[in-house]
C-alpha cells in the first residue's frame, strides 16, 4: 500500500461545536480577562466606598436598624415557641379527654 501524501483533509466539527482556531480562541480567553479584570475593579471600588461609608458613619445608622430588626425577628420567633407549645399542651389535653370519653363508653358498653 503506496504511502499517502499531503495533508489529510480536515475533519468536521461535531453537530453542536464548531471548529476554532488558535486566533478565535486567544481572542475569546483575551475578552474573558477583560471581563474579569473590569468585574475585580468594580468589586474593589465597592469596597473602597464602603470602607469610606463606613469611616464617615452611614453604616452605623444601618447597623443600629439592622439590630432592631433582628431584635423584632428574635421576640416574634420567641412568641412563636410559645404559641407552639401552648398549642401542643391543648391538644394533648384534647387527647387525654377524648381517651377518657372512650373509656367510659367502653366501660358503658361492657356493663350492659
Amino acid at each position: 500500500m503506496p504511502a499517502k501524501k499531503g495533508k489529510k483533509a480536515p475533519r468536521s466539527a461535531s453537530p453542536g461545536q464548531s471548529k476554532t482556531t488558535h486566533g478565535s480562541t486567544k481572542r475569546a480567553l483575551l475578552r474573558h480577562d477583560a471581563i474579569i479584570k473590569d468585574e475585580l475593579e468594580k468589586f474593589r471600588a465597592a469596597v473602597v466606598e464602603s470602607s469610606q461609608r463606613s469611616l464617615s458613619g452611614v453604616d452605623s445608622q444601618n447597623e443600629l436598624t439592622r439590630k432592631a430588626h433582628q431584635a423584632k425577628l428574635e421576640e416574634l420567633a420567641a412568641q412563636r415557641t410559645v404559641f407552639v407549645e401552648l398549642t401542643r399542651r391543648i391538644d394533648s389535653d384534647k387527647g387525654g379527654d377524648e381517651a377518657k370519653i372512650k373509656a367510659r363508653r367502653n366501660l358503658l358498653k361492657r356493663e350492659k
